[in-house]
C-alpha cells in the first residue's frame, strides 16, 4: 500500500513522501505518471516528475489544486462518471483509455488508472496515466470502416457500419438509432448481432445506456452496464457489461441520434476509439440527412404527380360537366330568339325555368370546384353561427323546384320544429346541396325521395333516401369516394360532403346498391 501522510500540500506537496524513502523512489522514478488527488473533488494535490514531463508543464505550481479533469480533452462527463464514483467509493479501480491534453494543447492517447487510497480518515486517488503507442491498431481500424461503408448509402449502410462495426471492435452488438422529435424515444434503424427479436424497435430515452449520449457526449462504460441501467430492458436483455456510444448530430447543431457497440463482457478501448466512432456518425448524420432528402424529394414529386393529376381530371370535369348546362343555356337561348314571336307565355316561361335551372347547375358545379380547390390547398376556414337545418332544407328545395317538378319527383319531408346547430351555415348548406342533387339526379321519373331529420340526445341526424338506381361505383359509393381516375361532377359533390361534414365534427355515412338506391346520412352535435 502507498504510504501518505496527511499534510496541507499548498506550501511544501513535497512533505508527503518525506520519512519513507521507498515511496520517494518509487513515486520519482516511475514510469508512468503519477498523480495524487483529493478523493471528494479529484483535485490535484501531488505529481511526479513524469507528470511534467508527459503533460509538458516546468513545475508542479503549474499542477496543484487544480481539477484533474483539466487533464483530459474531453469532458469530465465522458469519463464513465458513475462508474468511477462508484469504483472509488468501493476502494476499487477504474481503468479507462482515453484522449489527454497536455497544457500545450497537444492532444495524445494514454491509458488512465484510479485507484481509493484511505490514510488517516481521509480518502486519496492515485491516478496513474501512460501513453498509449498502438496508434497502428487505430488505423487499422478507420481503413477498415472506411473502405467498407464508401460505396454504400441508405440502409445497406447502416447494415454494412453495424456489420464493420462489431468486427473491428470485437464487440458482438452494435446498433444506429434515431431520436423522435422530443428526444423521448429512440428508434433502431440498423444493428447487427444477437439483437433480442421480441425486444420493440422504438425504446424510451429515459433510463437508458444512451440518456447521456442524447444530450451530446460520447459515452464509454468499460463494465458495470447492467448495474448503472437496471431500468433498460435494452441493457438487461442483452446482458450488456461493456458500452461505447458517440452522439449523431443534425444540421441544427441538435442530437438527431446515436451509434453504438455493445458487450457482454469487459470492454477494452482501443486508441482514438471514440474519435473513430464520432467520425462514422458525422458520416451517419450526412446519411440521415441524404435519406430525409431523398424522402422528401419523392414526397414531393409525389404530391407534383397527385397535384397534376388532379389538375386533368378537374379539367376533364369541366369540359364535360360544365359543357352540358352550357349547352342547353345556348340552345334555349337561342330557341328565345328564333320563337320569340310565336312562343306563348307558358312556353316562354318553360323555357326561361329550363335556362334558369341549368344556370344553376352551372353555379353548384363552380363552387363545388371552388370547394374541392380549397381542401387540396388547405383553406378551410368554418365560420359557426346559430344555423335551423330545416331552413337549410328547404331554401335548397327551391333551388331543385323546377327539375323536381319536371322529372315528376315524389318529396317525404319529415322534419322537426327545433333543430338548430352551432355550424357553418354556408358548409351545411353545400353539404345539403349535394346531397338533394345527387338524389334527384339518380332517382328516375315518377321515383321518390325521403328527407327526414331526427334528434336523439345531443344528435341530429340528417337522412337523405332514395329509391333510384344507385351511385355507379367510381362516382361516390363505398370507398370509391375519392377515385380520382373516374371522378365525375357527382363524384365531386359527395366528396365535398363527406370532407365538409368531417371539418364540421360530424359523421357521414352512405349506403347505396344499384336499382335499390341510395341512402346518406349526416350526423351532428348539437352543441358544436
Amino acid at each position: 500500500m502507498l504510504y501518505v501522510k496527511h499534510v496541507t500540500p499548498a506550501s511544501t506537496p513535497d512533505v508527503y513522501f518525506q520519512g519513507n524513502p521507498l515511496v520517494e523512489v518509487l513515486f520519482a522514478n516511475a514510469p508512468d505518471a503519477l498523480f495524487i488527488l483529493d478523493g471528494v473533488n479529484y483535485s490535484i494535490l501531488d505529481c511526479n516528475a513524469k507528470a511534467l514531463d508527459l503533460f509538458e508543464v516546468e513545475s508542479k505550481a503549474s499542477l496543484l489544486n487544480l481539477p484533474s479533469f483539466r487533464l483530459y480533452e474531453s469532458e469530465f462527463t465522458d469519463l464513465s462518471q458513475e462508474l468511477l464514483e462508484k469504483n472509488i467509493s468501493n476502494l476499487g479501480e477504474h481503468t479507462q483509455e482515453m484522449a489527454f491534453r497536455s497544457f500545450r494543447q497537444n492532444v495524445f492517447w494514454g491509458k488512465l488508472v484510479k485507484r481509493t487510497v484511505k490514510m488517516d480518515g481521509k480518502t486519496y486517488v492515485v491516478l496513474r496515466v501512460s501513453r498509449s503507442v498502438d496508434y497502428l491498431r487505430a488505423e487499422e481500424v478507420m481503413s477498415n470502416l472506411l473502405h467498407g461503408t464508401a460505396h454504400v448509402t441508405g440502409m445497406k449502410y447502416f447494415k454494412e457500419l453495424t456489420r464493420l462495426l462489431c468486427k473491428t471492435f470485437d464487440v458482438p452488438i452494435s446498433f444506429v438509432g434515431k431520436l423522435s422529435n422530443d428526444k423521448t424515444k429512440m428508434e433502431i434503424v440498423g444493428a447487427y448481432g444477437p439483437v433480442d427479436p421480441n425486444l420493440p424497435q422504438v425504446f424510451t430515452v429515459k433510463w437508458s445506456l444512451v440518456e447521456n449520449t442524447t444530450r451530446g457526449y460520447t459515452s464509454f462504460y468499460p463494465r458495470g452496464a447492467r448495474e448503472l441501467f437496471p431500468n433498460d430492458p435494452f441493457t438487461q436483455s442483452h446482458q450488456i457489461e461493456g458500452f461505447m456510444c458517440a452522439p449523431i448530430y443534425g444540421t441544427a447543431g441538435d442530437v438527431i441520434g446515436v451509434m453504438g457497440i455493445a458487450s457482454d463482457k469487459m470492454m477494452d478501448e482501443i486508441p482514438n476509439s471514440r474519435h473513430i466512432l464520432s467520425f462514422f456518425a458525422l458520416r451517419t448524420a450526412a446519411e440521415f440527412h441524404r435519406i430525409r432528402s431523398k424522402n422528401l424529394l419523392k414526397d414531393q414529386a409525389t404530391k407534383l404527380s397527385e397535384a397534376n393529376h388532379i389538375k386533368d381530371k378537374l379539367l376533364s370535369v369541366i369540359s364535360h360537366d360544365l359543357m352540358n348546362p352550357l349547352h342547353s343555356v345556348m340552345g334555349y337561348s337561342e330557341l328565345l330568339q328564333q320563337k320569340k314571336d310565336t312562343y306563348s307565355k307558358e312556353e316562354m316561361l318553360e323555357r326561361v325555368e329550363l335556362i334558369d335551372n341549368s344556370i344553376k347547375n352551372i353555379y353548384f358545379l363552380l363552387e363545388n370546384i371552388k370547394g374541392w380547390s380549397n381542401i387540396y390547398n388547405n383553406r378551410i376556414k368554418p365560420v359557426s353561427n346559430q344555423v335551423s337545418l330545416a331552413k337549410i332544407i328547404q331554401e335548397n328545395m327551391e333551388l331543385f323546384k323546377y327539375i323536381l317538378s319536371l322529372k315528376k319527383l315524389r318529396i317525404h319531408i319529415d322534419l322537426p320544429e327545433e333543430n338548430i346547430l352551432h355550424t357553418d351555415k354556408h358548409m351545411l348548406g353545400v353539404i345539403v346541396r349535394n346531397l338533394l342533387s345527387n338524389a334527384i339526379k339518380y332517382t328516375p321519373k315518377g321515383g321518390s325521395i325521403l328527407i327526414s331529420v331526427t334528434e336523439l340526445h345531443d344528435q341530429i341526424q340528417l337522412k337523405i333516401q332514395d329509391d333510384g338506381i344507385g351511385i355507379v361505383p367510381g362516382e361516390g359509393s363505398g370507398s370509391d369516394i375519392h377515385n380520382r381516375e373516374k371522378m365525375t361532377a357527382s363524384g365531386m359533390g359527395l366528396m365535398l360532403a363527406q370532407k365538409y361534414t368531417q371539418w364540421l365534427d360530424g359523421q357521414f355515412t352512405m349506403h347505396s346498391m344499384q336499382e335499390q338506391g341510395t341512402t346518406c346520412m349526416v350526423s351532428f352535435t348539437k352543441n358544436k
